[in-house]
């Protein structure tokens, strides 16, 4: 009864680490697929921040949305 026990733990321990590899491959592929997405929205917002009072960047439209 034993050796079954010990078989049902190493199989639970083997699908956790599975389920852990598989999400964290995911996670890296979204941040590697979107990181460039992520980086222009941060530079346009920073940008806007700066920038709040200036005319040339509200008649460039570019801090509207």
């Amino acid at each position: 009864m034993t050796t079954r026990r010990r078989r049902q733990a190493g199989q639970a321990l083997i699908e956790y680490a599975f389920l852990f590899i598989m999400v964290a491959t995911i996670t890296i592929a979204v941040i590697a697929l979107a990181g460039n997405q992520v980086q222009a929205t941060v530079n346009k917002v920073q940008t806007c921040i700066l920038h709040v009072g200036d005319y040339q960047a509200q008649v460039d439209n570019q801090c509207s949305q």
